[in-house]
Parts: C-alpha cells; structure tokens; sequence
C-alpha cells in the first residue's frame, strides 16, 4: 500500500501538469471488483494525496477505492487506496 501512496503523492507534485488532470474515484468490493459509477469526480486542482483522501473519507466514508488520474487521454495514476477514519476520531 505504500507505494500506490507513494506514487500518488508523486502524481500530485508537478503543478503544471495538476491544473490539467481529472481524477476519479471509485468503490471497489472485498475481491477488489470496480463498482461503477464514480463516485467522485474532479477536473479542479486538488492540492495533494491527503487532501483527497479526506474528501473520500468526508463524503463516501471509509473503505477502499479504486483512484485514476487522467491527463487527457494519458493515465497519470491507477492505484487501490484504503480509506480509514482519524485515529484520533471521536463519536459525539
């Protein structure tokens, strides 16, 4: 799991290239299956890897997603995240 992080922190660093890419995020099942539609879609700029993350874990809640970063017709990133809650996370 660290290297889809690693290479997605990657994907995110040349800000050039980030005004220009689509991302998309997916849900996948246990036996890592696509559910389709996407779940969320972005052509605006999303500053880095953690930033998308919470958005997933914010709006989607948590579990494992399918991440594809597109410029243009060009894949950028393909990758399966985990998405858990805060440690520090508190029920009210």
């Amino acid at each position: 799991m660290a290297d889809v992080i690693e290479r997605l922190i990657r994907s995110f660093l040349d800000d050039e290239q980030n005004c220009r890419q689509t991302t998309y995020a997916y849900r996948t099942t246990r036996s890592g299956q696509l559910l389709r539609p996407y779940l969320f879609r972005s052509t605006g700029i999303i500053e880095d890897d953690s930033e998308l993350l919470s958005i997933l874990r914010d709006e989607y809640g948590t579990g494992e997603y399918r991440i594809f970063i597109r410029d243009g017709s060009r894949m950028v990133f393909s990758g399966d995240v985990g998405v858990e809650r805060p440690r520090n996370h508190q029920y009210v």
